[in-house]
């Protein structure tokens, strides 16, 4: 008897009274919106956090993409600059395949990036000079003025001359991008850019530097220097931004600069 006494006054005592619900029922859901908000701020707070920390990982690759960009343009243009000065005083000529390749082929080999050169006469005739992926490179040598166009094709390994051959090609060199852009420079001292546009020689996407004289010889010439899109894009592609994101250059006209042989395949054998 003494027992069951006990236990039922253990029981009276933890019943919580009728009356004291509500304000229990008010203290849970109270505890329910706070718990809530705070979580619903946690988690705002979380995602304000990753889009800052998103946000200046984009930044830190643009400032990397633009500034080695930047860097490799610059190069270029110093480059372009000094072998227009040595054409314009003659050091270069049309005359010499053997003397063009000789200054200009280093560029090829150690440049920055530069795949081929060209240099074009006004009245059509060029000489370009170009590397193959195999180690070889070759010139082309062609003059549209001349009665039945004549063109050649010189393959090179090193100083040996592998081949020489005629090369049939209706190709001119004035119905070229870089040309035309080149000619309509204000001046000399200009270095004209290309947008991206698809080269005759090897079908490859690229860009190009451009500079014009005035030779000893009284005609005007224009030089290219021709950078693929795919070395480009390689770089690029180089640079982390996050797990899974990568980085792009764009043309002041915002298009996407990347290489893409479908791209380039519909565009190939035209003046592109």
């Amino acid at each position: 008897m003494r027992f069951l006494l006990r236990k039922a006054s253990a029981t009276r005592e933890t019943c919580l009274p009728i009356r004291l619900w509500p304000i229990l029922g008010s203290l849970l859901i109270t505890a329910a919106t706070l718990a809530i908000f705070v979580a619903g701020l946690y988690f705002l707070v979380l995602k304000q956090i990753a889009a800052a920390e998103e946000k200046q990982e984009m930044d830190r690759a643009a400032t990397q993409a633009y500034a080695y960009v930047e860097s490799l343009l610059q190069r270029v243009e110093l480059i372009v600059s000094r072998n227009r000065q040595w054409c314009a005083n003659g050091v270069i000529t049309l005359d010499d395949v053997e003397r063009f390749n000789r200054v200009l082929r280093p560029y090829l080999d150690t440049g920055p990036g530069i795949t081929s050169i060209a240099i074009a006469q006004e009245s059509g005739r060029e000489i370009l000079l170009a590397s193959r992926p195999d180690g070889t490179w070759f010139n082309h040598l062609t003059d549209p003025a001349k009665p039945g166009r004549p063109a050649r094709l010189i393959t090179w390994r090193g100083d040996m001359k592998l081949r020489d051959a005629p090369l049939d090609t209706d190709y001119d060199a004035r119905r070229r991008p870089w040309f035309m852009g080149a000619m309509e420079l204000k001046s000399d001292n200009g270095v004209f850019w290309t947008q991206p546009y698809v080269f005759r020689s090897t079908g490859e996407p690229g860009i190009s530097a451009v500079v014009r004289w005035r030779a000893p010889d009284g005609n005007r010439y224009v030089m290219t220097s021709d950078l693929r899109l795919l070395d480009l894009t390689r770089m690029t592609q180089a640079i982390a931004v996050g797990r899974n994101g990568s980085v792009a250059i764009l043309t002041d006209a915002t298009q996407l600069v990347r290489h893409a042989e479908a791209a380039g395949a519909g565009q190939r054998g035209g003046d592109q």
